[in-house]
């Protein structure tokens, strides 16, 4: 890739070499010192070849003495190029005054798109305007959270709005405020949502059923949801408190021996594209792998607000099976264990694991003792019990 890049930097021929004996345009080359690629016979008489310019300007006197004719094909590189605009002076000039002038347009704001048109626009427009967001505004002059906090206060209909400046376009994404007063929570019970010792309570709302050092089985009620007053009246209410207790449990996890391992495999390809804003220019010819036999790996780079460069590497997919040994297994389905403890009964306190293998299954089982949150609430107990248990 470097050397294509030196070679087009300094320009170079395309000939094509007929004599008895064309090779000895190579042996020349070799003694001048100059470069030659591409090379391939056309006929028993005829060589193809490409070299640089400045190199066969030194070895074109020399051809007729060796008996070799030589014809250009063609002339390419820069100092081809370069030519060509010297040539054109108004194309020279403009096109960097226009690449200039497409990177400060890349800093202002040119669209302004709510995500709910024709809803409200012209309220949205002043509001946006008023804060400094329309076309022509300088991006980078923005402060987008006092905008966002400016239009909550302008705008009340609505509840959240978020503004995201995206190289030349501003997005307005906007929710409404849901109209009256959110419900209150519905009265409930606080049951124990496992057996266990309970070894730290105290009723936040509601009348406390249990007490430290009562045993429990699950859907005892923790806390009845009520509260009474002095004359005796009871006021429904959602049941809280805090309850820890000791759980006493055995769970068990199988996985199968074989397993299939994905590996990273060779490059396969190499895809750049160019977004000017939304839009994609390819820059490097996509393969004709099909879809699902690689794997991709995405490196973007900024180059200005509305301009970024994106490399997709494709890594051939490689799988294979093997089985995993005893060790590989407990480690894997320990984890998943004490992963799942951990969660659904707390800070566990002693546990005894036992492995054993059923044919291409390995089987771990968990003997544990834990402590952590009993309590769930529970407004319609068997509906809420019946749903757990499916």
């Amino acid at each position: 890739m470097i050397r294509k890049l030196w070679n087009y930097l300094a320009g170079y021929v395309e000939l094509r070499v007929r004599s008895a004996w064309p090779e000895r345009l190579l042996n020349l080359a070799a003694r001048g010192g100059a470069a030659v690629w591409d090379v391939r016979r056309e006929d028993a008489e005829t060589l193809r070849l490409s070299m640089r310019m400045n190199q066969w300007e030194r070895l074109a006197p020399r051809l007729a003495d060796a008996g070799l004719a030589a014809e250009v094909l063609r002339r390419r590189g820069f100092p081809v190029l370069r030519s060509r605009l010297e040539a054109r002076p108004v194309l020279l000039f403009g096109l960097p005054v226009g690449l200039a002038c497409l990177c400060v347009a890349s800093l202002f704001i040119w669209d302004v798109r709510p995500e709910i048109p024709g809803e409200g626009n012209a309220e949205l427009a002043a509001a946006l305007r008023q804060v400094g967001i329309h076309a022509g505004a300088y991006a980078k002059g923005i402060d987008v959270q006092q905008a966002q906090n400016e239009l909550l206060l302008l705008l009340p209909e609505y509840k959240w709005i978020a503004a995201n400046i995206r190289g030349s376009r501003a997005v307005i994404s906007l929710r409404r405020a849901d109209p009256g007063a959110p419900p209150e929570a519905e009265a409930a019970d606080l049951v124990a949502e496992r057996d266990g010792l309970i070894t730290g309570f105290a009723a936040l709302a509601g009348t406390p059923a249990v007490k430290p050092g009562d045993t429990v089985r699950a859907g005892d009620i923790l806390v009845w949801g009520y509260e009474e007053n002095a004359a005796g009246e009871r006021r429904p209410v959602q049941a809280a408190a805090w309850c820890k207790a000791r759980s006493w449990a055995t769970l068990r996890a199988s996985t199968d021996l074989q397993v299939r391992e994905m590996g990273g495999g060779e490059v396969l390809c190499r895809k750049i594209r160019l977004f000017f804003g939304k839009n994609a220019q390819k820059i490097w010819p996509w393969s004709r792998i099909p879809a699902g036999k690689y794997d991709t790996i995405i490196n973007k780079t900024e180059i200005s607000l509305s301009l970024a460069c994106v490399t997709e590497t494709c890594l051939a997919r490689n799988t294979r099976e093997r089985r995993l040994s005893s060790e590989e297994a407990e480690a894997l389905l320990r984890t998943a264990l004490q992963r799942r403890i951990g969660r659904e009964y707390g800070e566990v306190l002693a546990e005894r694991f036992a492995y054993s293998e059923e044919g291409d299954a390995a089987v771990l089982s968990c003997t544990f003792e834990a402590e952590g949150d009993l309590g769930v609430p529970a407004p319609d107990y068997i509906k809420y019990y019946a749903s757990k248990d499916g």
